[in-house]
């Protein structure tokens, strides 16, 4: 089963944000080697799309990120304000 995680679209009505690059409200963790969430910035994005710290992230859009130097690098690549979609495994769980 997969479920699928969208941030709330009034999060973003307002346009680019004075947020740097690459600014998801996570932080990046190691999860032995694989690219991992670790905290979560309350009244993020990333909480508004409903990460949660523990969840492997597997791509950012269609790049792979599979460890954290990649997925800090796809980050940095983000645009503030703008849509970003992140592929995640929660425990068993596969998430978009």
């Amino acid at each position: 089963t997969k479920t699928v995680l969208r941030a709330d679209p009034k999060a973003f009505a307002a346009g680019p944000t004075s947020a740097p690059p690459g600014f998801a409200g996570f932080e990046v963790a190691d999860a032995g080697g694989r690219a991992a969430v670790g905290a979560v910035l309350p009244g993020s994005p990333a909480a508004a799309a409903g990460l949660k710290p523990g969840d492997v992230v597997a791509s950012v859009g269609d790049t792979p990120t599979p460890t954290p130097a990649a997925l800090r690098d796809r980050l940095r690549l983000l645009v503030s304000g703008g849509p970003a979609r992140f592929a995640v495994t929660r425990g068993s769980e596969e998430l978009t």
